[in-house]
């Protein structure tokens, strides 16, 4: 995962939990989620370029919003078998 997409997720986490403390901060930590939902989708998009994979943004937009560690998961070993 990039700096950017390991930021975002750890922020979805802080904002929720700010929920208890400040009313609407789940607004913010939803944005973050959707963030990192959009850096994954755009690093699995360059995968499959690279790697000729076929697959469309729709796949993985919706892998990463609801599957996100199986993604980064397919995301590591993808590139460990190509380097």
């Amino acid at each position: 995962m990039t700096f950017m997409s390991w930021t975002t997720s750890w922020l979805f986490v802080i904002f929720y939990l700010l929920e208890l403390a400040f009313n609407g901060a789940w607004a913010f930590a939803w944005f973050f989620y959707f963030c990192f939902t959009a850096i994954m989708t755009a690093v699995r998009l360059q995968l499959r370029d690279r790697l000729s994979i076929k697959g469309n943004i729709w796949e993985d937009f919706f892998g990463s919003l609801f599957l996100y560690p199986c993604c980064a998961l397919q995301v590591m070993e993808n590139l460990s078998i190509a380097t």
